[in-house]
């Protein structure tokens, strides 16, 4: 399994684990966040599971809820490859 998959999955998980939303909604990369029903404050609380789970340091208000998922899962590889 590549390092890719593993953070996407490891994203996708926060995301149904943690914020209720189903599986089958992540399937598409071009869903946007706030289309998956994450707020600000929930944006918040992912880059607090970024870190502890996946160890990312992401900034407050480099994701948006404007992003998709392929572009913040591109955002957290972009991230994790700087660490």
């Amino acid at each position: 399994m590549s390092n890719t998959t593993t953070l996407r999955d490891g994203f996708i998980s926060i995301l149904t684990d943690k914020f209720g939303v189903p599986a089958d909604e992540t399937t598409n990369g071009g869903v946007t966040l706030d289309e998956l029903g994450l707020d600000s404050l929930a944006l918040v609380e992912m880059l607090l599971d970024l870190k502890k789970k996946l160890d990312v340091s992401i900034e407050q208000g480099v994701i948006l809820p404007e992003h998709t998922l392929d572009e913040t899962v591109a955002l957290i590889e972009e991230r994790k490859g700087e660490a």
